[in-house]
């Protein structure tokens, strides 16, 4: 009998990438699904609204993922789970000695000229998931106790929705506002980029309502 699956089973850890990457290919070769496959390595089921936005491509709104639950939800036809994490890994470790019962998601990009690791991190709760609720919560980037994660949401298209229509409104202002049209000024082109970023997630919110 082989014993592979079982054993790569018993050796998946979620402070170890390469360990749950290994764990997901070989799920995958078994034939399942990307939704099958991450309840197999998280024992609970992630909402539509990761999956449309996995689909889709969460790249194409700007957005800096994690490492996991993503990077996992690759099937093979589509290269397969990436082997080894990117260099925020060690973001993720730190979030997962925080509060194990944290899924990391994404690094909210609040201040242009942060350093990646600094910015806060949108989470959903396993035991949240668990009782089928999409609760997204934000950790500082700078966090060092279970106090400092706060509920950010209901969801996380609704989450990034919200952010997305306050930072079109700030472009719109300076748009509006601006007496200098040279260096560093909000040209249109930024404008129809963010409305566009918008659309495209209130299209998703409405795919995983319809579904619904």
């Amino acid at each position: 009998m082989d014993d592979t699956l079982p054993r790569l089973r018993a050796e998946a850890s979620r402070d170890d990438y390469a360990s749950m990457a290994r764990l997901a290919r070989a799920l995958f070769e078994t034939g399942l699904s990307a939704r099958q496959v991450l309840r197999e390595c998280y024992a609970v089921d992630l909402p539509r609204e990761f999956f449309a936005l996995a689909e889709d491509g969460p790249w194409h709104l700007g957005l800096m993922t994690t490492n996991q639950p993503w990077r996992l939800a690759f099937p093979l036809e589509r290269g397969g789970p990436h082997p080894e994490p990117n260099s925020l890994d060690p973001v993720e470790r730190r979030l997962f000695a925080l509060d194990p019962d944290l899924l990391p998601l994404l690094h909210l990009p609040v201040d242009d000229e942060a350093p990646m690791e600094e910015l806060p991190a949108l989470c959903y709760r396993l035991s949240e998931l668990q009782e089928r609720r999409t609760t997204v919560l934000s950790v500082p980037g700078t966090a060092t106790h279970r106090d400092e994660v706060a509920r950010r949401g209901d969801s996380l298209l609704a989450v990034l929705r919200d952010f997305q229509a306050e930072d079109l409104r700030e472009l719109e202002r300076q748009y509006d506002d601006q007496d200098d049209w040279g260096i560093g000024a909000v040209q249109e082109e930024h404008l129809d980029g963010a409305r566009a970023m918008l659309e495209r997630i209130d299209r998703l919110r409405n795919e995983v309502t319809s579904y619904e």
